[in-house]
Protein backbone atom coordinates (compact mmCIF):
# COMPACT_ATOMS: atom_id res chain seq x y z
CA UNK A 1 0.00 0.00 0.00
CA UNK A 2 1.88 3.12 -1.19
CA UNK A 3 1.91 6.07 1.22
CA UNK A 4 2.90 9.73 0.87
CA UNK A 5 3.62 12.41 3.50
CA UNK A 6 3.35 16.18 3.12
CA UNK A 7 5.60 18.44 5.20
CA UNK A 8 5.62 22.19 5.87
CA UNK A 9 8.74 23.68 7.48
CA UNK A 10 9.79 20.25 8.66
CA UNK A 11 6.40 19.40 10.20
CA UNK A 12 4.10 16.65 8.95
CA UNK A 13 0.87 18.31 7.76
CA UNK A 14 -0.78 15.48 5.83
CA UNK A 15 -0.53 11.98 4.44
CA UNK A 16 -2.32 9.71 1.98
CA UNK A 17 -2.34 6.03 1.09
CA UNK A 18 -3.94 4.22 -1.82
CA UNK A 19 -4.96 0.78 -3.02
CA UNK A 20 -4.49 -0.56 -6.50
CA UNK A 21 -4.53 -0.41 -9.29
CA UNK A 22 -7.18 -3.12 -8.95
CA UNK A 23 -9.78 -4.37 -11.40
CA UNK A 24 -13.12 -2.71 -10.77
CA UNK A 25 -16.40 -4.59 -11.39
CA UNK A 26 -16.64 -3.07 -14.88
CA UNK A 27 -13.11 -4.40 -15.68
CA UNK A 28 -11.52 -0.96 -15.54
CA UNK A 29 -8.34 -0.62 -13.50
CA UNK A 30 -8.93 1.59 -10.45
CA UNK A 31 -6.67 3.24 -7.88
CA UNK A 32 -8.72 4.10 -4.78
CA UNK A 33 -7.97 6.05 -1.61
CA UNK A 34 -9.71 7.80 1.24
CA UNK A 35 -9.43 11.58 1.11
CA UNK A 36 -5.94 12.49 2.44
CA UNK A 37 -5.74 13.23 6.14
CA UNK A 38 -4.44 16.80 6.42
CA UNK A 39 -3.93 19.53 9.01
CA UNK A 40 -6.90 21.97 8.80
CA UNK A 41 -4.43 24.86 8.53
CA UNK A 42 -2.82 23.25 5.48
CA UNK A 43 -5.79 22.18 3.37
CA UNK A 44 -3.78 22.54 0.16
CA UNK A 45 -1.67 19.56 1.26
CA UNK A 46 -4.66 17.51 0.10
CA UNK A 47 -4.20 18.85 -3.43
CA UNK A 48 -0.50 17.92 -3.44
CA UNK A 49 -1.13 14.43 -2.08
CA UNK A 50 -3.96 13.71 -4.53
CA UNK A 51 -1.67 14.91 -7.30
CA UNK A 52 0.92 12.32 -6.29
CA UNK A 53 -1.71 9.57 -6.35
CA UNK A 54 -2.88 10.67 -9.80
CA UNK A 55 0.73 10.62 -11.04
CA UNK A 56 1.17 7.08 -9.73
CA UNK A 57 -2.08 5.93 -11.29
CA UNK A 58 -1.07 7.35 -14.66
CA UNK A 59 2.34 5.69 -14.40
CA UNK A 60 0.60 2.37 -13.70
CA UNK A 61 -1.74 3.01 -16.65
CA UNK A 62 -4.83 2.82 -14.45
CA UNK A 63 -8.15 3.93 -15.91
CA UNK A 64 -9.63 5.70 -12.87
CA UNK A 65 -8.56 7.30 -9.60
CA UNK A 66 -11.32 7.06 -6.98
CA UNK A 67 -11.35 9.12 -3.78
CA UNK A 68 -13.91 8.57 -1.02
CA UNK A 69 -14.80 10.28 2.23
CA UNK A 70 -17.50 10.15 4.86
CA UNK A 71 -17.70 13.94 4.80
CA UNK A 72 -16.20 16.41 2.36
CA UNK A 73 -15.87 20.01 3.53
CA UNK A 74 -16.48 22.76 0.94
CA UNK A 75 -12.71 23.35 0.71
CA UNK A 76 -12.00 19.66 0.17
CA UNK A 77 -14.70 19.38 -2.45
CA UNK A 78 -13.26 22.40 -4.27
CA UNK A 79 -9.84 20.72 -4.30
CA UNK A 80 -11.27 17.42 -5.58
CA UNK A 81 -13.31 19.06 -8.33
CA UNK A 82 -10.41 21.35 -9.22
CA UNK A 83 -8.31 18.26 -9.99
CA UNK A 84 -10.90 16.98 -12.44
CA UNK A 85 -12.80 14.57 -10.20
CA UNK A 86 -16.52 14.06 -10.81
CA UNK A 87 -19.21 12.21 -8.81
CA UNK A 88 -18.62 8.48 -9.14
CA UNK A 89 -20.62 6.51 -11.69
CA UNK A 90 -20.50 3.50 -9.33
CA UNK A 91 -21.60 5.29 -6.13
CA UNK A 92 -23.16 8.60 -7.21
CA UNK A 93 -22.61 11.56 -4.88
CA UNK A 94 -25.21 11.72 -2.13
CA UNK A 95 -26.62 8.25 -2.73
CA UNK A 96 -25.06 6.41 0.18
CA UNK A 97 -25.67 6.77 3.91
CA UNK A 98 -24.59 4.66 6.87
CA UNK A 99 -27.06 3.71 9.60
CA UNK A 100 -26.18 1.68 12.69
CA UNK A 101 -28.16 -0.28 15.27
CA UNK A 102 -26.82 -0.68 18.80
CA UNK A 103 -27.43 -4.38 19.43
CA UNK A 104 -27.54 -3.84 23.18
CA UNK A 105 -31.05 -2.52 22.51
CA UNK A 106 -32.02 -6.13 21.92
CA UNK A 107 -34.21 -7.85 19.31
CA UNK A 108 -37.02 -6.10 17.47
CA UNK A 109 -40.55 -7.24 18.39
CA UNK A 110 -41.45 -7.97 14.78
CA UNK A 111 -42.90 -11.29 13.51
CA UNK A 112 -40.59 -13.10 11.09
CA UNK A 113 -43.09 -15.60 9.69
CA UNK A 114 -42.14 -14.93 6.07
CA UNK A 115 -38.35 -14.73 6.56
CA UNK A 116 -36.44 -17.80 5.38
CA UNK A 117 -32.82 -18.80 4.75
CA UNK A 118 -31.54 -18.41 1.21
CA UNK A 119 -30.91 -21.65 -0.64
CA UNK A 120 -28.43 -20.67 -3.33
CA UNK A 121 -28.93 -23.88 -5.29
CA UNK A 122 -32.56 -22.85 -5.66
CA UNK A 123 -32.48 -19.06 -5.46
CA UNK A 124 -29.31 -17.77 -7.12
CA UNK A 125 -30.95 -16.92 -10.47
CA UNK A 126 -33.79 -15.03 -8.78
CA UNK A 127 -31.42 -13.25 -6.40
CA UNK A 128 -29.02 -12.04 -9.11
CA UNK A 129 -31.37 -9.20 -10.21
CA UNK A 130 -31.69 -8.20 -6.54
CA UNK A 131 -27.91 -7.89 -6.20
CA UNK A 132 -27.92 -5.97 -9.49
CA UNK A 133 -30.06 -3.27 -7.86
CA UNK A 134 -27.15 -2.76 -5.42
CA UNK A 135 -24.21 -3.26 -7.77
CA UNK A 136 -25.71 -1.37 -10.67
CA UNK A 137 -22.66 -1.66 -12.95
CA UNK A 138 -22.39 -5.44 -12.63
CA UNK A 139 -23.68 -7.93 -15.15
CA UNK A 140 -26.20 -10.52 -13.96
CA UNK A 141 -23.56 -13.20 -14.43
CA UNK A 142 -21.17 -11.35 -12.12
CA UNK A 143 -23.99 -11.00 -9.58
CA UNK A 144 -24.59 -14.77 -9.69
CA UNK A 145 -20.88 -15.42 -9.22
CA UNK A 146 -20.72 -12.99 -6.29
CA UNK A 147 -23.67 -14.66 -4.57
CA UNK A 148 -21.92 -18.01 -4.71
CA UNK A 149 -18.32 -16.97 -4.05
CA UNK A 150 -18.50 -14.18 -1.48
CA UNK A 151 -20.59 -15.97 1.18
CA UNK A 152 -18.50 -19.10 0.63
CA UNK A 153 -15.29 -17.30 1.60
CA UNK A 154 -16.82 -15.18 4.36
CA UNK A 155 -18.08 -15.77 7.87
CA UNK A 156 -21.72 -15.15 7.00
CA UNK A 157 -23.95 -14.61 10.03
CA UNK A 158 -27.19 -14.82 8.07
CA UNK A 159 -28.33 -15.03 4.45
CA UNK A 160 -32.07 -14.45 4.48
CA UNK A 161 -34.94 -13.34 2.31
CA UNK A 162 -38.65 -12.61 2.39
CA UNK A 163 -40.86 -14.17 -0.24
CA UNK A 164 -44.33 -13.14 -1.40
CA UNK A 165 -45.59 -16.17 -3.25
CA UNK A 166 -42.91 -16.95 -5.81
CA UNK A 167 -41.39 -13.46 -5.73
CA UNK A 168 -38.40 -12.43 -3.59
CA UNK A 169 -39.42 -9.11 -2.02
CA UNK A 170 -36.52 -8.59 0.42
CA UNK A 171 -33.07 -10.12 0.87
CA UNK A 172 -29.56 -9.59 2.24
CA UNK A 173 -26.68 -11.38 3.83
CA UNK A 174 -24.95 -10.27 7.01
CA UNK A 175 -21.27 -10.75 7.80
CA UNK A 176 -18.57 -9.15 9.96
CA UNK A 177 -17.40 -5.79 8.70
CA UNK A 178 -13.68 -5.60 7.91
CA UNK A 179 -13.19 -2.56 10.18
CA UNK A 180 -14.06 -4.46 13.39
CA UNK A 181 -14.56 -8.12 12.60
CA UNK A 182 -15.41 -9.13 16.18
CA UNK A 183 -17.96 -6.43 17.06
CA UNK A 184 -19.29 -4.78 13.89
CA UNK A 185 -21.57 -6.65 11.47
CA UNK A 186 -22.92 -5.29 8.18
CA UNK A 187 -25.77 -6.12 5.83
CA UNK A 188 -24.77 -6.54 2.18
CA UNK A 189 -26.83 -6.08 -1.02
CA UNK A 190 -29.79 -5.28 1.24
CA UNK A 191 -33.03 -4.88 -0.71
CA UNK A 192 -36.72 -4.56 0.11
CA UNK A 193 -39.65 -3.97 -2.21
CA UNK A 194 -41.63 -2.23 0.53
CA UNK A 195 -41.14 -1.22 4.16
CA UNK A 196 -43.42 -4.05 5.31
CA UNK A 197 -40.89 -6.48 3.80
CA UNK A 198 -37.89 -4.64 5.22
CA UNK A 199 -38.97 -4.83 8.85
CA UNK A 200 -38.96 -8.63 9.32
CA UNK A 201 -35.75 -8.92 7.28
CA UNK A 202 -33.97 -6.46 9.58
CA UNK A 203 -35.38 -8.17 12.66
CA UNK A 204 -33.89 -11.48 11.48
CA UNK A 205 -30.52 -9.82 10.76
CA UNK A 206 -30.46 -8.30 14.24
CA UNK A 207 -31.28 -11.67 15.83
CA UNK A 208 -28.37 -13.32 13.98
CA UNK A 209 -25.95 -10.60 15.12
CA UNK A 210 -27.05 -10.82 18.75
CA UNK A 211 -26.74 -14.61 18.70
CA UNK A 212 -23.08 -14.24 17.66
CA UNK A 213 -22.26 -11.59 20.25
CA UNK A 214 -21.81 -8.60 17.94
CA UNK A 215 -22.26 -5.06 19.25
CA UNK A 216 -23.39 -3.09 16.20
CA UNK A 217 -25.19 -3.73 12.90
CA UNK A 218 -24.31 -1.42 10.00
CA UNK A 219 -26.51 -0.90 6.93
CA UNK A 220 -25.72 1.05 3.76
CA UNK A 221 -28.56 3.03 2.21
CA UNK A 222 -27.76 3.58 -1.43
CA UNK A 223 -29.63 3.90 -4.71
CA UNK A 224 -33.35 3.19 -4.27
CA UNK A 225 -32.81 1.87 -0.74
CA UNK A 226 -32.44 5.47 0.48
CA UNK A 227 -36.23 5.68 0.54
CA UNK A 228 -36.19 3.71 3.82
CA UNK A 229 -34.17 6.25 5.81
CA UNK A 230 -37.07 7.09 8.12
CA UNK A 231 -38.08 3.43 8.43
CA UNK A 232 -34.63 2.60 9.79
CA UNK A 233 -34.92 5.48 12.25
CA UNK A 234 -38.29 4.12 13.40
CA UNK A 235 -36.63 0.74 14.01
CA UNK A 236 -34.03 2.34 16.29
CA UNK A 237 -31.16 2.88 13.86
CA UNK A 238 -29.02 6.02 14.07
CA UNK A 239 -27.48 7.81 11.11
CA UNK A 240 -23.71 7.42 11.27
CA UNK A 241 -22.46 9.24 8.19
CA UNK A 242 -22.94 10.27 4.61
CA UNK A 243 -20.47 8.65 2.24
CA UNK A 244 -19.34 10.35 -0.96
CA UNK A 245 -17.18 9.04 -3.80
CA UNK A 246 -15.53 10.99 -6.61
CA UNK A 247 -13.61 9.58 -9.56
CA UNK A 248 -11.16 10.96 -12.07
CA UNK A 249 -11.15 9.07 -15.40
CA UNK A 250 -7.61 8.92 -16.73
CA UNK A 251 -8.28 7.19 -20.04
CA UNK A 252 -11.43 7.25 -22.17
CA UNK A 253 -13.54 4.13 -22.48
CA UNK A 254 -13.85 2.52 -25.87
CA UNK A 255 -17.12 1.26 -27.24
CA UNK A 256 -16.67 -2.17 -25.64
CA UNK A 257 -16.38 -0.71 -22.14
CA UNK A 258 -12.60 -1.05 -21.88
CA UNK A 259 -10.09 1.75 -22.14
CA UNK A 260 -8.36 3.38 -25.04
CA UNK A 261 -4.52 3.40 -24.71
Amino acid sequence: MPMWDAFFEGRLVGFASCHGPEDAPNARSTVSLPYPLVDPDHAQAGRLLLGRVIDRAEAKRADIVEVSAQVLSPDEREIVEGLGFVPSSQTPLGTKMYYTYDLSRGPLPIPQDHVEPVDLARDVDRLAPVVNKWCVNWSLERCRKHLVEDPARSDVLAHVMVRDGDKIVAACYVKPNFLKTKTLAAAYYIYALRAEHLRPLIAAAIDACIARGFETLLVDLMHEHRQYEHDYEALGFDKAADYVVFEKPLRPQNEKGGSTP
